[in-house]
This record gives C-alpha cells, sequence and structure tokens, in this order.
C-alpha cells in the first residue's frame, strides 16, 4: 500500500520547481490544525511561526513544542513562547537540556507527518537549501507522535 508522502523543499532555486515550500507549508499546517499538534525545533525563530501558533492556541489546539535547549534560543522568542504559556492552558513546552534536540518535524491530528531538515527559521524556511517528507499517513503520524511523547516519560 503507497502512503502519500510529498516532497517539500527550501531554497530559492529550489521552491516553485513543482514541489511545495517547506516555509508556506509549515504555516497551513498550524493553520489547519482541528485538535492537536506537536512538534520539535532545532531553533526556533520565526516570529510568523509563533503568531500561527496563537491563533491555533485561540482556536483550542492543543499544541506540544520540544525545543533544544531554551539557552539556544532568542530570548524574544522564549518570552512569547512564555506568554503563551501563561495565556493558554493547553500549551506545553519542553526544553531538552541533556542531549540535542535536533530533529525538525510537526504532527498534526495525528495524521499528518512533516519531518523535514528546515530549523524554524526564517532562513531554514526560506532561503537555505532544505529538504524534507510530508507524509499523509494517520499510521506513520502517530508512530512519529508516539515517539517524540517519550521525552515527556523521562
Amino acid at each position: 500500500m503507497r502512503q502519500d508522502i510529498s516532497v517539500v523543499v527550501g531554497g530559492y532555486r529550489w521552491i516553485g520547481e513543482g514541489v511545495r515550500s517547506v516555509g508556506s507549508l509549515i504555516m497551513e499546517m498550524i493553520d489547519s490544525t482541528e485538535k492537536e499538534l506537536t512538534m520539535t525545533a532545532f531553533i526556533l525563530s520565526s516570529y510568523e511561526i509563533i503568531e500561527h501558533l496563537h491563533h491555533a492556541l485561540a482556536r483550542g489546539v492543543n499544541v506540544r513544542v520540544i525545543m533544544n535547549s531554551p539557552n539556544n534560543q532568542m530570548p524574544e522568542i522564549l518570552q512569547k513562547l512564555r506568554y503563551l504559556e501563561n495565556e493558554y492552558p493547553y500549551i506545553r513546552i519542553i526544553g531538552v537540556t541533556d542531549v540535542t534536540m535536533h530533529a525538525k518535524v510537526m504532527v498534526v491530528d495525528r495524521k499528518i507527518a512533516l519531518v523535514s531538515s528546515a530549523n524554524f527559521t526564517m532562513s531554514g524556511m526560506i532561503k537555505n537549501y532544505e529538504m524534507g517528507l510530508l507524509v499523509n499517513d494517520s499510521e506513520i503520524a502517530q508512530q512519529i507522535e508516539t515517539i517524540l511523547l517519550k521525552i515527556w516519560e523521562q
């Protein structure tokens, strides 16, 4: 059985070559989330992503953010995330400090998963040459989410 898998890219020369832009896809995925969104980030510095997360939270979406050590993040972004944490009871943020969280993954409603090399930064989503896969398969998306959530069990 063939799963619905498609290639996504970043980088000025790759975007528009018949494949989707990872940057616009990330925003679309956040905006289309109905119940829950889980994401991992090595670096999260896009104010646009924070704004889209804010709108998702306002719609009642449960959001989990697993990020690399908060010490490696922009203080302004951390401040905005902490504001969202104080404003909404259904966002959980964890900073991984014992090892490096290098994965860049999003899982929407346990149905769709994005696994990409792109950091959640403007450069990572637009300028840099990045590539990833969008998997529209609930079995695989649930498997990825189960793996990600093991971080909370530690």
